[in-house]
């Protein structure tokens, strides 16, 4: 595949749609990636904007919390290193935007939050962790997570929180 595109500042390849039906799904997908990261990234889709910063290390726990607000919460839980990460970005990028004012998305770096590892239970990256508006953790998925099944499961959380 030629195509590329930039993902927060990396050259990759280019997600095309297969032509497959996505389906959401509670365990380990083929893309993932198990390496850690060689930079440590913050990302936060907050109120639809997209903001990438280094972040000197609050811990996993006090971004949650402070993002609550009592919307339905999609925790990120990746690395700059890996590419199933990357190419999760622009999805996350424009769910946040879809989603904005009904659902708030966080993305954590292993890298400087590596207590997410054991917080979470996460073992292979990327791994998304589902809130509801209450705050309590509903759903996990490992692996990349294509565009309609992460819109597939936030409209899950914001019907049932409505």
């Amino acid at each position: 595949m030629t195509d590329s595109e930039t993902v927060c500042g990396f050259r990759v390849p280019a997600v095309r749609d297969n032509g497959r039906a996505a389906r959401f799904v509670i365990r380990p997908r083929r893309a993932v990636c198990s390496a850690l990261a060689p930079a440590a990234l913050f990302v936060v889709f907050a109120g639809g904007t997209f903001s990438a910063a280094y972040a000197s290390g609050p811990r996993v726990a006090e971004p949650v919390q402070e993002t609550r607000e009592a919307q339905p919460l999609v925790v990120n839980v990746g690395a700059a290193a890996c590419v199933p990460c990357r190419l999760m970005a622009p999805v996350l990028e424009r769910a946040a935007r879809r989603y904005e004012g009904r659902a708030r998305i966080l993305v954590v770096d292993i890298r400087t939050h590596r207590e997410a590892l054991k917080t979470y239970g996460v073992r292979i990256l990327p791994t998304q962790i589902f809130f509801n508006a209450a705050g309590e953790r509903v759903a996990t998925h490992e692996g990349f997570l294509s565009e309609a099944e992460l819109t597939r499961a936030i409209d899950e959380l914001v019907a049932v929180d409505k």
